[in-house]
């Protein structure tokens, strides 16, 4: 079962899709997370994201590693306008109302995180260091990966 952890504010909906809609169709744009190159698709995690606005899109995020301790999650970021997801140990951090904007998290597969509230920060480990994120990292500056212990 996919886990959602909106511990961060956030200023989106997400909700899994289990099944196609009975016209064979969706009502919102698909998009690919990364986008397929050698064919039109690939396997991942179907989520339907509603922005503030009430722009709602529809992400399939690739699987990255199937085996334990991989997870797929839905995760608020320290930035509420940027969705991460986890998809079978891959991370995606997609702003929720320009999809345009994302970007894979470089680690593989991504296993573990924390939250560090009290300073708006999120951290997880690139063994045996630790990277910190915070909000303007999320898709605003590009991130600096500064090992922590």
């Amino acid at each position: 079962m996919l886990e959602f952890d909106f511990t961060f504010p956030h200023s989106y909906d997400v909700e899994q899709i289990r099944e196609w809609p009975g016209t064979g169709s969706f009502s919102a744009p698909v998009i690919w997370f990364p986008p397929p190159k050698a064919r039109a698709e690939h396997d991942g995690l179907w989520l339907r994201v509603r922005a503030k606005s009430g722009k709602t899109w529809i992400g399939v995020f690739a699987f990255g590693y199937t085996s334990p301790p991989a997870f797929s999650r839905v995760i608020s970021s320290p930035n509420p306008e940027s969705v991460c997801v986890v998809s079978d140990g891959r991370a995606y951090i997609v702003n929720a109302e320009k999809p345009d904007v994302w970007e894979q998290i470089p680690i593989l597969p991504f296993w573990k995180f924390a939250r560090c509230l009290n300073t708006n920060f999120w951290s997880f480990p690139i063994s045996p260091d630790w990277v910190r994120m915070g909000a303007m990292d999320w898709l605003g500056e590009a991130p600096e990966f500064a090992g922590m212990n």
